[in-house]
């Protein structure tokens, strides 16, 4: 794993466990996310999702409960397609 790939864990993880989910983490997790896995599906699948993030949600818009579940979700699954070496 490289070091853009262990970058957009940490600020998935940060994401999904809190404390901040503002615009800007979820701007700055769309980077990380687009420059370490651009090429897996489900991550691209988070960051359409991450487009239509809002903290407060809305009308077809994604809220803070709903990414967070996501982006745990996204974070296992790219955990295990690492492999257990990997932290």
């Amino acid at each position: 794993m490289n070091q853009m790939e262990r970058d957009a864990l940490k600020k998935l993880s940060l994401f999904a466990s809190g404390p901040d989910r503002s615009m800007q983490a979820a701007s700055e997790l769309e980077d990380a996310l687009y420059l370490g896995f651009r090429e897996v599906e489900f991550v691209e699948d988070l960051l359409d999702g991450l487009a239509q993030y809002r903290p407060g949600g809305g009308d077809y818009l994604y809220g803070e409960a709903e990414m967070a579940k996501w982006c745990g979700v996204v974070l296992e699954k790219l955990k295990d397609r690492a492999g257990p070496d990997e932290p």
